[in-house]
């Protein structure tokens, strides 16, 4: 029962690390808005995950999963909502550094709740649908022998705190002082990039239909 756990917490742990959308937010959030908003991000992100879990464990990520216009709609949805995420950053303008190296910049502290980067960190995730196929494939095919309840229980509560713990230790490491620092000298060209990327990624999410 041991080896398959292992062979599936280890293609978890390779499709965790490997550069994405959600990688890409908890970036430009740890490194724009400092550790409580990337932090928050990864919070995001770790729910959006466990909610997919959640619906490819009930068997309505396979319906989801089935369905050409359900599942084109969240293809649509996700490439939009990273292009607009994409364009906001190419549209944005040089702020003021924070007073200090965890400090949002003093004009995005009011931001709208649909911009809290918890709400970002959720939705680039929740609307992805290659994650809703990443997990019901998960669920049927890589962990096809379903072990006990509490072992099945207890492997899920696993991934889902390394899921926080691995976007947590982005978003500490990028929201270090040096980091941040070297961010806010080289804003501009940041925000131009990382705009490029996540319009790129939407590009790419929408080519998927």
């Amino acid at each position: 029962m041991l080896a398959p756990l292992v062979y599936a917490f280890g293609v978890f742990l390779l499709a965790l690390v490997s550069p994405g959308p959600d990688f890409a937010v908890t970036v430009k959030n740890s490194l724009t808005r400092g550790r409580r908003a990337g932090l928050l991000c990864a919070a995001g992100v770790t729910l959006a995950n466990s909610l997919h879990i959640l619906v490819a464990n009930l068997g309505v990520g396979a319906v989801i999963a089935s369905s050409p216009r359900v599942y084109a709609a969240l293809v649509w949805a996700a490439a939009v909502y990273l292009g607009y995420l994409g364009l906001r950053l190419l549209l944005s303008k040089r702020t003021a550094p924070p007073s200090g190296p965890h400090q949002e910049p003093p004009c995005r502290r009011k931001e709208s709740a649909l911009r809290s980067p918890l709400l970002e960190g959720f939705l680039v995730n929740v609307l992805n649908a290659k994650a809703i196929l990443f997990w019901v494939s998960f669920f049927s095919l890589v962990l096809r022998k379903a072990p006990p309840v509490p072992v099945r229980a207890g492997f899920v509560a696993a991934m889902i705190l390394t899921l926080l713990g691995w976007f947590s230790f982005v978003a500490q490491v990028l929201s270090r002082p040096r980091a941040r620092r070297f961010f806010f000298e080289h804003e501009l060209g940041f925000n131009r990039i990382m705009g490029l990327l996540l319009i790129a990624l939407a590009i790419r999410v929408g080519a998927t239909t």
